[in-house]
């Protein structure tokens, strides 16, 4: 007897993860309603896979397109499981704080970065940003979607990681 699950298999379209791995799903537009998404700009989309889908949630896909998404938590259903895909948008340059003993005194420096390469994420503007009522001074700060395992006081962009908060199995990261 025909089932919900066979009947899916003829809509999947044949996606890519970065590390190579070929994987059969469906994208479709989010229903607005569905999951709180007026945290991000965005467009909303869903990942349908089978419930045997070895695509772990963080990963990086690649459409037909040459678009690439960050691959985040929905939930499960009894036929399938759903991702919410984030588009990742910059290329951006990632350093850590590299802790260097000064020769002359003896004691650490931790003003020098190390390179940690590039990461993919989506970058998109905070809210209202308002300026310090004494010095008229701004802050930028941008709000960044990745999966890349950051840390508090990591260069970012040639910004400083000021939070970061896990949202869907990805990171909600804000940089100054």
């Amino acid at each position: 007897m025909p089932h919900l699950g066979a009947v899916a298999a003829n809509f999947r379209s044949i996606y890519k993860l970065d590390t190579g791995l070929e994987f059969s799903g469906t994208i479709h537009p989010a229903e607005e309603g569905s999951v709180p998404s007026y945290e991000f700009t965005s467009p909303r989309l869903l990942l349908r896979l089978p419930l045997d889908s070895s695509v772990p949630i963080g990963a990086i896909m690649l459409d037909g397109n040459g678009r690439r998404f960050l691959i985040a938590d929905h939930g499960f259903g009894d036929v399938y499981r759903v991702h919410r895909l984030f588009q990742l948008t910059h290329q951006v340059p990632w350093a850590r704080a590299a802790s260097v003993v000064d020769l002359l005194t003896g004691l650490n420096r931790s003003n020098t970065f190390t390179s940690l390469g590039t990461v993919w994420c989506l970058m998109e503007p905070t809210g209202r940003e308002f300026p310090d009522r004494q010095t008229n001074a701004r802050e930028e700060t941008r709000r960044v979607i990745t999966s890349a395992a950051l840390q508090l006081g990591d260069k970012f962009n040639n910004m400083i990681v000021k939070r970061i908060d896990e949202l869907l199995g990805v990171k909600l990261v804000e940089i100054q």
